[in-house]
């Protein structure tokens, strides 16, 4: 299966959420959102064909909430997968 269909954080699938936001290409980047959700480095495995899914993402962190765009500089923030503190999966 691809990975780009599941988050890499929850596993959620593109069908569960609202969005899907791939891995960013600049490496100091994408190694920020590795450090803020705590992704461990594994060689060989390249974050960019990766996604983490909108739950992880406060709503400040878009540009635009009806499109979903994230920010130039939003990080994931959010560990928590469920979408309502009072609805668990």
């Amino acid at each position: 299966m691809p990975s780009s269909k599941y988050c890499l954080v929850c596993g959620f699938s593109k069908d569960e959420v609202e969005k899907m936001h791939r891995f960013p290409v600049n490496e100091a980047k994408s190694k920020v959102w590795q450090e803020n959700m705590g992704i461990k480095h594994v060689p060989g495995i390249k974050l960019s064909n990766h996604v983490i899914c909108s739950r992880h993402f406060s709503p400040n962190a878009y540009a635009n909430l009806e499109t979903m765009k994230l920010l130039r500089d939003a990080v994931p923030t959010l560990f928590s997968c469920r979408q309502d503190p009072i609805q668990e999966r």
